[in-house]
């Protein structure tokens, strides 16, 4: 069962917010998540849980039609991204790249990208950016969170605010990170700001839901 947000309050806390600041969980104390590996010379570990379903069914809503339908838009732009045959220009178009992204911060346009990148206004890659994944296994991460989460938040909010929640999120955990590394050329993609975002009104909403 998955632990109680109550009683691992700041952990989980700890565990939402570094994605979000663009800190992998790895990089910050075990002590300070939720799970610890004790070994015999010092405490280190990384937090490491894979959702496969929950026992808390939808009340509100018929179906999670939101939720799908993010799901299916992730997996068709990675399967377009793959297909397209040049990676690196399409995340050097849709990505953001903190760098560019203060570069016109004021003006809203397009930063100057590498070459065969296509002149997608900043603003624009705050959105864009989520639906961009750089293998099978950050997409499948991302999207087993999303299905496992996204039902019960979609039925605790409705269709059309968790939809804007969803959007909100991602785009928070851009600015967040574009903010925080003002100087950074290292593209960023992925819906990990979104989702963690669901994550956390899922444990608000239902403290001591059972996941397995």
């Amino acid at each position: 069962p998955f632990p109680a947000y109550r009683a691992n309050k700041r952990k989980w806390l700890y565990a939402l917010a570094l994605p979000l600041a663009g800190i992998p969980v790895s990089a910050f104390p075990a002590r300070a998540l939720a799970c610890d590996t004790q070994t015999s010379h010092r405490r280190k570990g990384i937090c490491v849980f894979v959702p496969f379903g929950d026992q808390n069914p939808i009340k509100r809503i018929r179906y999670q039609y939101v939720t799908i339908s993010l799901i299916i838009a992730n997996v068709l732009a990675y399967l377009l991204e793959a297909a397209g045959g040049s990676q690196a220009a399409v995340i050097s178009s849709f990505a953001v790249i903190p760098s560019e992204f203060v570069q016109v911060l004021g003006t809203g346009g397009a930063a100057p990208g590498s070459a065969g990148a296509l002149a997608i206004p900043e603003r624009v890659t705050l959105v864009s950016y989520m639906f961009l994944h750089s293998d099978f296994v950050h997409l499948a991460g991302n999207m087993l969170f999303l299905w496992v989460f996204g039902d019960n938040v979609e039925d605790a909010m409705g269709h059309v605010r968790f939809l804007v929640f969803y959007l909100a999120c991602g785009v928070v955990a851009a600015l967040t990170h574009a903010l925080m590394l003002p100087d950074s050329l290292d593209a960023l993609i992925g819906a990990s700001g979104a989702v963690s975002g669901v994550v956390a009104a899922y444990l608000m909403l239902h403290p001591r839901g059972r996941i397995w």
